[in-house]
């Protein structure tokens, strides 16, 4: 008989109230859902479950992401109405000058403006189809069917060329002969 004590098996962690309070409290402030599991101790995938069942996280978790964004677009805010540097002048004087952040007033511009700021989006689509239709496989009521739907798609025209065509599609034969094929030939012997 050995001594070593026999593993338990780990208790389920529970992802109480307050658990999900503080997860969401580390969402506001970093925005991370990972960061967030992290400080609970619990897999993303509980906390994506809970997501997906709970309506009332769902929407705590909502709120936790705007919170976090708004903090951005304050940092941001400041990043673009810029930062002071205390610089040395002509003679030792110290003066201060501001340094604006271009990258951000751009994209704070597209973001609050997109109509006048934004990237313009233009696509082009050309789609050209050609494609063969096996008249011969239809049966003459189905032929009769396709026409009258295309002539009923169609405007009515002013005037309409028609070319008769001959129904016997057997073609005429010359001969040298000019008289009619029904007499007889005549005898020449």
């Amino acid at each position: 008989m050995t001594n070593n004590p026999i593993p338990s098996a780990p208790q389920p962690y529970k992802f109480t109230p307050d658990l999900q309070r503080l997860s969401l409290e580390v969402v506001a402030e970093t925005g991370n859902r990972q960061a967030a599991c992290d400080a609970v101790k619990i897999n993303v995938s509980t906390f994506n479950r809970l997501l997906r069942k709970d309506p009332t996280f769902k929407q705590c978790f909502e709120v936790a992401r705007a919170r976090y964004v708004a903090k951005l677009e304050s940092l941001a805010m400041d990043l673009a109405k810029g930062t002071i540097h205390t610089k040395p002048g002509p003679g030792g004087v110290m003066y201060d000058e501001v340094k604006y952040h271009p990258t951000v007033l751009l994209h704070l511009l597209k973001v609050n403006a997109p109509d006048k700021h934004g990237d313009k989006k233009t696509i082009n689509h050309n789609h050209t189809t050609t494609q063969q239709i096996g008249l011969d496989q239809l049966s003459q009521e189905q032929r009769d069917q396709l026409q009258a739907i295309i002539l009923s798609q169609l405007e009515p025209a002013d005037t309409i060329d028609v070319k008769v065509l001959d129904s016997d599609p057997t073609p005429e034969v010359e001969s040298e002969d000019a008289r009619p094929t029904d007499e007889p030939p005549a005898d020449l012997s």
